[in-house]
C-alpha cells in the first residue's frame, strides 16, 4: 500500500470524524433548544393554572353568610409575602380560612438531592386551607402583595407595613416563576432570562364583598 493511499485513508477518517462531531453537536444543541422550549411552555402553563386558582380564591374574600362573616374582619393577615383571609371558598355554607405564602429558597432543590442542576431559587408555594398545608412546586421564586384602601385613587401609594387588615380593600399581586432546571450550554438561553423566567402581576385586585369598607 503506497503512502498516498495511507494518507487518503487517514484524511478520510479525519474528515469523517469532523462531520460526526459537527452532527453530534448540532443534534445536542437542537435537543437543548427543544428542552428549553418545553420547559418554558410548561412554565407558562403552571403560571396560568396558578393565577386562575389564586384569583378565584381572592374573589371569595369576605364571601359567605353575613351572620358568620363580615367585610371588616374577613382579612386576617396582610403581609408583603403572606395573605390570610376568611370566606366561603367552595360555596358550601361554611366559612374557610385560606393563606398564601412561600417557603424558603431551595426547598424543592433539597428534595431532589441527586439532581445537582435543580434550580436553587425555587420555593414551595403554600396554600393553607383551614389549617391544612397544600405544598405546590410550580417553579415559584417570589410572591409579593401590596395593599390599598378601598377608596384609593389611581396613583395613591400602597399601604406601608405593618398593614391594618381592617382597612384593606384592594391589593396588587406579583408572581415570579422559573424553570426547575436551567440550560447552561446554549448561549442564548443563558443571556435571555425570558427563556427560563416568567413574571406576572395583577393590580388592584379586589372582592365585591369588600366594596363597603
Amino acid at each position: 500500500m503506497g503512502h498516498s493511499t495511507i494518507w487518503d485513508i487517514i484524511g478520510s477518517t479525519f474528515f469523517a470524524g469532523i462531520v460526526f462531531l459537527l452532527t453530534f453537536s448540532l443534534n445536542s444543541q437542537e435537543g437543548e433548544y427543544r428542552s428549553a422550549y418545553n420547559a418554558n411552555y410548561l412554565l407558562q402553563q403552571n403560571l396560568t393554572a396558578l393565577v386562575v386558582i389564586m384569583e378565584n380564591d381572592f374573589k371569595r374574600v369576605g364571601y359567605g353568610n353575613p351572620l358568620l362573616i363580615n367585610e371588616t374582619t374577613c382579612i386576617i393577615k396582610a403581609f408583603d409575602t403572606c395573605f390570610t383571609f376568611r370566606g366561603d371558598i367552595d360555596n358550601n355554607g361554611m366559612i374557610d380560612t385560606v393563606s398564601y405564602w412561600v417557603g424558603n429558597k431551595g426547598g424543592p432543590a433539597a428534595d431532589y438531592p441527586t439532581d445537582p442542576y435543580y434550580n436553587p431559587s425555587i420555593r414551595y408555594l403554600y396554600r393553607t386551607l383551614n389549617g391544612v398545608d397544600q405544598k405546590l412546586n410550580l417553579g415559584v421564586t417570589d410572591l409579593r402583595f401590596r395593599y390599598y384602601r378601598n377608596d384609593a385613587v389611581a396613583n395613591e401609594a400602597p399601604l406601608t407595613q405593618p398593614v391594618d387588615p381592617g382597612v384593606v380593600g384592594m391589593m396588587d399581586l406579583a408572581l415570579q416563576l422559573q424553570t426547575p432546571v436551567r440550560t447552561k450550554i446554549v448561549q442564548e438561553y443563558m443571556n435571555d432570562t425570558s427563556q427560563y423566567q416568567i413574571f406576572w402581576r395583577q393590580v388592584r385586585l379586589t372582592s365585591k364583598n369588600l366594596r363597603y369598607r
